[in-house]
Order: structure tokens, then C-alpha cells, then sequence
């Protein structure tokens, strides 16, 4: 397991936008310094468009961050980037010893054997990182089954396990590009996924089996937990994005001002307050002004939500029937989390979706590790994935796979490096 740093940069990169923060730990948890958001260009749902133009983007991420707190020394960059390849499998793998009298297990052993989990598999044609290891258990000479194996006496040790991965390729560009920026600092790459759920949930939800779908603009991510660990992902390539489309196509104006239209006046619900509310806006020309009642906005809004939601729901479930992960009723609870939440009626029309229990989810509503800083972050449900990458660190013992000792360079070590197996 690697230390925690002292001081970390936060990069979630979105196709709409970037978002970053300055943390400083201590003995008890985390501090924000600082934050900023910026508008992404050169990055899309297809993937890296322009890498000057992202580049120029993350600089103002962080020059932003810089003109708050001044001059931050920070040792480790944390980054998660939005991708339609993340996904969550159950692997198992045994390790021998090597000794005709039983070896006293230490983290060394653990290590070893974790490290396993992230051999690369499928170079050739896909190629995958491994990003997070979640143990479930361990086996010790193929008959004892415990939780932790540390101090106890075997001759073999197998471990099951849940693995988190991702289409190492943007990955690859997405280092070259944060390399141009912070040198040789170290970057670590988080599931977005996985760490807005470690950000929101509660030591209960985690437990007892609930869904966290995170509306992004481009893809809707979503992340079953239960028993305390993330078991499933799956990732809708229907965003937020298409309820911005619906708006700018049915009422004849730009998307920055369709984006506008649901930003501030936007609501998920066939009865919005203030429903007979006039809204101006511009035509396509950006001269022509017009006007639409507020019920009649969000009567598309609702449409096309409704069926992102829909979409998310059937994608998961899709994912269970082929997975080893039992879901013989729904979720215990839904929280949602991402842009998306933010805008009024989410919550009601997914729990018409869901069936069930929803709610909003951000880093102050979740258990984990201290993290104290603004409440423009802590209660904005945009910042989850950030703060989630401090928590899921922290919480995390033997998550990440360690790096192997590399004997030679090569395309692979390389990855190992990238995404630091």
C-alpha cells in the first residue's frame, strides 16, 4: 500500500468540464484548500480531440487554484477522466509459497499476491489497467477461508477478489498530456465510479446493496455496493448531454443557451413550480429573443431524462444477468450524484424509475475519512469524484495493486508505471 501524501492535486477531467482541488492532509483527514472548474475543449464522448486545447484547460484548472492559495507544494496528482470502458469483474488468483513447512503470511505475501490481479491481460487487442483490487477473501492451502490472512501460517494463498479496470489507451494519452505539466510528479488514476461512490454512500448503503449513478454529460456511470465493496459498474453512453440537445433542437436556439435555459431554469417534472412562468431566451441567430413557458421546458427536460434514467437502469441490470453478482430484488437505495443531480426533480423522477428510495449524494453525505473544506465542494454533487479519490485512498488497505520491481523497459512497464501496478 503506498503512503499518503501530503499534499495532492485532484483532476477529475469531464467532457463538459474539469474540476480540480488542493488538498493538505493530517493525522485525521483531509483539507480543501483550494478549487476550480473550467470548460473542457479538445476532450468528447469519442475521446482526445485536441491535446493543446485540454492541456490549456487543465493549466487554467490549475493557475486557478494557484491565485487562491498561492504557492502549494504537492506531491502526487490524483486523476479520474471520463470513459465508456470502466467496469467492475470478479478474479481470482493463488499464490505458493514455495516451502515445505508453512510461511508466516506478512504484507509482502499480501502484496505479492494482489500484484497478480493486475498481470495485463488482453494487450494485444484491449488493453486494460487495473486500477482497484477489492478482496473478498482469502483461502489458506486451498481449505481456510478468512478475511485477512495477515499472521497466519500456509503453504498456499488464494485470494477472490473484485477488480476495477479501464481501457488503458486514453490513459496513456491522458499522462503524456498531465506529464507536459507537472514533469515527473507522480499520477495516480481512480475509477470515477468507484470513487463518487466511496464520496457518497454510507457505511449502511455499502452494505446493504444500493446503486450510485453518477449523471455526467456524456455517460451515465452506474456502481452497485454491496457488502461493503463495489461489485458491478456499468457505464451508459446516454448523458446529460442529449437533455441539453432535446432543449436546444425542440426550441430553436444554441446549445451554451439551451445549456443555460436547463441550468437556471430547468426542473425533471411534468408540474414545475411556477409552471406558466415566461422564460426569454435567443433564437439560433443569438439576436432573435423568444419565449417558453416553463412548463413546456420542462416537460422536454422530463422526457428525455426519464429515458436516460431508464436507459441506466437497463444497462445495469444487463450487466447483472451476466455477471456472478445475485440482484434478486432492487436496490436498498439509489443515490445520485454528477452534474446531472443538481438539476431540480432528478430525485423524484428516478425513484418513478427506480422504484425505490433516491436521493442526492455528495461528499458531506457520505461516511469516510474526514475531509473538511468549503461548502461550494463538500455539498456539490460535481465534486464527488474528487473527493471521492481522497476517501476511496484512504478507506482502501490493499486496493491498488503495488508496482512490480520492472527487469526491463518495455510497452508494458510502461503501463505498469502509468496506472501503477
Amino acid at each position: 500500500m503506498s503512503k499518503r501524501s501530503g499534499n495532492a492535486i485532484v483532476l477529475d477531467l469531464g467532457t463538459s468540464s474539469i474540476k480540480g482541488i488542493a488538498v493538505r492532509s493530517s493525522p485525521s483527514g483531509f483539507e480543501v484548500l483550494g478549487y476550480a472548474q473550467a470548460q473542457t475543449r479538445g476532450m468528447d464522448i469519442t475521446g482526445i480531440k485536441d491535446a493543446v486545447a485540454l492541456k490549456e484547460c487543465i493549466e487554467a484548472v490549475l493557475d486557478e487554484i494557484k491565485s487562491q492559495i498561492g504557492r502549494f507544494e504537492y506531491e502526487e496528482l490524483r486523476v479520474a477522466f471520463s470513459d465508456d470502458t470502466y467496469a467492475i469483474s470478479r478474479s481470482s488468483e493463488e499464490l505458493s509459497l514455495d516451502s515445505e513447512e508453512p510461511v508466516l503470511i506478512d504484507e509482502s505475501i499480501l502484496n505479492e499476491l494482489l500484484d497478480r490481479l493486475g498481470v495485463e491481460k488482453g494487450f494485444e487487442v484491449n488493453p486494460t489497467a487495473v486500477l482497484h483490487v477489492f478482496p473478498i477473501q482469502y483461502t489458506l492451502d486451498g481449505v481456510r477461508r478468512v478475511v485477512n490472512p495477515l499472521e497466519l501460517e500456509a503453504r498456499k494463498l488464494a485470494v477472490d477478489a473484485y477488480t476495477a479496470t479501464v481501457s488503458s489507451v486514453k490513459g496513456d494519452s491522458i499522462r503524456q498530456i498531465l506529464q507536459g505539466i507537472v514533469g515527473e510528479l507522480p499520477i495516480v488514476f481512480y475509477s470515477p465510479g468507484v470513487a463518487a461512490g466511496y464520496a457518497t454512500t454510507t457505511e449502511a448503503e455499502r452494505e446493504q446493496g444500493s446503486f450510485v449513478i453518477e449523471i455526467g454529460h456524456s455517460f451515465v456511470t452506474t456502481t452497485f455496493f454491496t457488502n461493503g465493496v463495489p461489485v458491478l459498474l456499468a457505464v451508459s453512453p446516454l448523458g446529460f448531454r442529449y437533455v441539453i440537445k432535446d432543449v436546444s433542437r425542440v426550441f430553436g436556439t444554441s446549445i451554451p443557451e439551451a445549456e443555460r435555459l436547463v441550468k437556471n431554469f430547468g426542473h425533471a417534472d411534468v408540474n414545475p413550480p411556477d409552471a406558466d412562468a415566461s422564460i426569454d431566451y435567443f433564437g439560433l441567430d443569438g439576436r432573435t429573443r423568444r419565449t417558453v413557458k416553463k412548463r413546456e421546458l420542462s416537460l422536454v427536460i422530463y422526457a428525455r431524462l426519464r429515458e436516460i434514467l431508464n436507459r441506466a437502469r437497463k444497462v445495469a441490470y444487463e450487466s447483472f444477468s451476466g455477471s456472478s453478482v445475485p440482484l434478486t430484488e432492487g436496490p436498498h437505495s439509489v443515490i445520485l450524484t454528477g452534474g446531472g443531480a443538481k438539476l431540480p426533480g432528478t430525485v423524484d423522477t428516478s425513484a418513478e424509475v427506480f422504484r425505490g428510495f433516491v436521493r442526492t449524494g455528495n461528499a458531506e453525505s457520505g461516511s469516510h475519512i474526514p475531509v473538511e473544506g468549503p461548502d461550494k465542494v463538500l455539498r456539490d454533487p460535481v465534486y464527488s469524484v474528487c473527493i471521492g479519490t481522497l476517501t476511496t485512498e484512504s478507506r482502501r488497505r490493499m486496493e491498488k495493486v503495488p508496482m512490480k520491481k520492472k527487469k526491463k523497459a518495455g510497452f508494458i512497464d510502461f503501463l505498469r508505471e502509468l496506472f501503477g501496478w
